[in-house]
This record gives C-alpha cells, structure tokens and sequence, in this order.
C-alpha cells in the first residue's frame, strides 16, 4: 500500500476516535492488527506498534482539546482576554517549560501562535482563561511567579532526518510543535467554507439539486454574511500576524475567508463569483486600519469588523466603477456610509477583496476615490 493511501486511511480512523470518544485501549486493538496487516512497521529510531499507535492517540487527543479550548477562548475573549501558562500532570517537565509557567499575556499576543501548548511529544502543559480583575489578583501574589512579558524567542536549527530540509524552531519547542493547533484548525475551517460557498453557488458535486443558481448564490450570500458576523471571523482579523507587509502574488496559496457573492454580469469572466479575502490582504488590512491600531492616521482610518458583514449590501445595491489608474481594479463606493470596497482578480483569476477603507467623496471630478463613472458596469474580462 502506498504510503500516502496509509497516511490517509490512519487519518479516517483517528478521526472516527475523536468523533466517537473512543479510548486508548480500544484504538489500540482495533487499528493495530489492521496496520499490521497493511505492512506497517515500527519506524527505524525505535518503539513497538502499540507504543507508536499509544503516542498516535494521545498527540490527537491533546490537540484536538487545545484546538477546542482555543475556539472558547476566542468566544469569552472579551471577558476573559488573558491566557496564564501553566505546568501539566507530569512528573518531570522541560526546564523551558517550568521557565514559561506564570506567563501571562492578552489572548492576542503573537507569542501564542508558537507557544500555545502541547508544546513537544509528552508534553502537558495547558493554559488557564482569566480576567482583568483575576490577572490583577495573581500579579499581586508575593512570590507566585506571575509576569507580564513575553520571553524572548530564540530559535534553534533543526534538520528533518528524512527530508534532511533545515529549519529554524523555537527553543523548548519540538520540532512540528510550533504552531497553535487551535488556530491552524480555524483556518482549516475557513477553507472548507469558501470551498461550500464556491460548490453552493456553482451547484458543483450535486449541491442543492434542483435549486435555480440564482437561489443558490443567494443562499450562499446569507451562509457568509452569517459567518463574518461570528467568532471565527473575528479572529481571522485580530490573529497574530507577521510584521512584514504582503505581497500581491502571495495570495495564490494563501488562507482565505469568503466575504461575499458578486452579482450576476459583475466581473462576468473571473474564475468564481465568490470574493474571498486573503491572509496577506487581511494583515495589510488589519495593520492600515484595524481599530485597536494606535497613531493619528489610524484614528482617521479605523474599520470595524461589523463592516465586513455589510459586504454583501454593498456588491449588491452599489454599482461598481474602475479605481483610477489601476487597471483590473473596481470600487463599490458607499457614499452614504463613507466608506469605499476594492475588488480585484487574484492571480489565478479568482475574486479578491483587495481594501474596505474610510473615505470622503465629494470633490473634483477624477479625484480618486470620485465616482466618475456612476453606473458603470466592468467590461468582461479577456
């Protein structure tokens, strides 16, 4: 059997334990003999089956309540929006480990995205949700440890023996450990809802059978505005995120949300009609003009996340016009609301949120940002 057919059917049975609640023991019989049969050995450094498949259900496991755990803590955020460190169960603990206990830091703070635990195989440290008011009390503590300060970052080279690729890991942190599982299940959630959206609207793989495409889209209209409304979205937004700016082309692959359906003859030759918005785009968004951004022009330019639910009014009730001096760009402009929406094509000819921004009309005729052309309609793409 293929490695990548056992790779896939070991994933099938790891989710049926997680759905049904299954324990160690009887995981362990069923798919022992089954990958015993298929050719499955113990790998070279070492460790029977029922060792390996022991680690196999214990690291799902854990991840799978981490991954849990995050999604509550974003929902109580706002009433509960720092994360304490602490130590696990075990009877011996990493030096880092012990060093990280106490830590306390807003839910926000990028210093999650690596350290977020499980942090290493074996590892159970976990974290606790707490107050404005409880973080106060523990920071008050004589002698508890508590602190406010992320600790420094320091990375160590790590080469996969398979692949013999190197990469640089944070230290106390094992290798394929740094990421927060949490967030990386959001983002595989947000996947599967635009790929809904697209098969929605496209009536792809006998979604909604016999439903009118226009009913569909609709349909999935409402399905999105829903979601940009709820917590997932909200953290998309506030997520910790790389200093760096992004790049146009580094969207291709990237994560993305769905913001909304374009009407039917908008953009009539892109590759789907439903816009999504990038993770490039959404730092670049959050960075320019998220509201807890400090500085005079932020103050100036703040965007509510609420507004990111009001998309679809926008794409349906304004006329689009071309963004001066950029081609391949068109603009809905909410003049009564004082705000202005960029669409544009990704590389792969895909719809793409490009800015919901302020703005102030009125002016010269040309200025950009004036509608200029009001109720113009975008050509068909070549």
């Amino acid at each position: 059997m293929a490695r990548e057919d056992m790779v896939a059917d070991m994933h099938r049975e790891v989710v049926k334990a997680l759905e049904s609640g299954e324990t160690m023991e009887s995981f362990r019989g069923r798919v022992g003999p089954w990958l015993e049969q298929r050719g499955w050995r113990p790998p070279p450094q070492g460790g029977s089956v029922p060792h390996r498949l022991d680690r196999i259900y214990r690291t799902n496991m854990r991840t799978a309540r981490a991954a849990g755990q995050w999604e509550r803590v974003q929902r109580t955020r706002d009433l509960l929006p720092y994360l304490v460190y602490s130590l696990g169960p075990s009877e011996e603990h990493r030096p880092e480990h012990e060093a990280w206990a106490g830590i306390i830091l807003p839910v926000s703070d990028p210093w999650w995205s690596t350290h977020y635990p499980p942090n290493g195989w074996g590892c159970r440290c976990r974290v606790r949700q707490v107050s404005e008011r409880e973080r106060g009390r523990l920071l008050a503590r004589e002698g508890g440890g508590y602190r406010t300060e992320a600790p420094q970052v320091r990375g160590r080279k790590w080469v996969n023996p398979v692949t013999r690729v190197a990469r640089q890991v944070p230290e106390g942190v094992d290798p394929g450990w740094d990421y927060n599982p949490g967030a990386h299940r959001t983002l595989g959630i947000h996947r599967a809802l635009l790929e809904r959206a697209e098969r929605m609207v496209e009536g792809r793989g006998g979604t909604l059978p016999g439903v009118a495409p226009e009913a569909r889209a609709r349909l999935a209209a409402e399905s999105i505005r829903g979601h940009l409304r709820g917590p997932g979205f909200r953290w998309f937004m506030q997520r910790p995120r790389a200093a760096a700016p992004p790049r146009w082309d580094s969207i291709r692959e990237a994560e993305a949300f769905p913001v909304g359906v374009l009407p039917p003859g908008v953009l009539p030759g892109a590759a789907s009609r439903v816009v999504r918005l990038a993770e490039p785009v959404a730092d670049k968004q959050w960075r320019r003009h998220g509201p807890g951004r400090g500085g005079r022009r932020a103050r100036r330019a703040k965007v509510p996340i609420d507004w990111w639910g009001e998309i679809q009014q926008m794409l349906e009730s304004i006329p689009p016009t071309p963004v001066p001096g950029r081609g391949g760009r068109w603009q809905f402009l909410d003049v009564g609301g004082g705000r202005r929406l960029i669409v544009g094509l990704d590389p792969d000819g895909r719809p793409a949120a490009i800015s919901l921004h302020p703005r102030r009309f009125g002016g010269r005729p040309g200025r950009a940002g004036h509608p200029a052309r009001p109720g113009a309609v975008p050509p068909p793409r070549p």
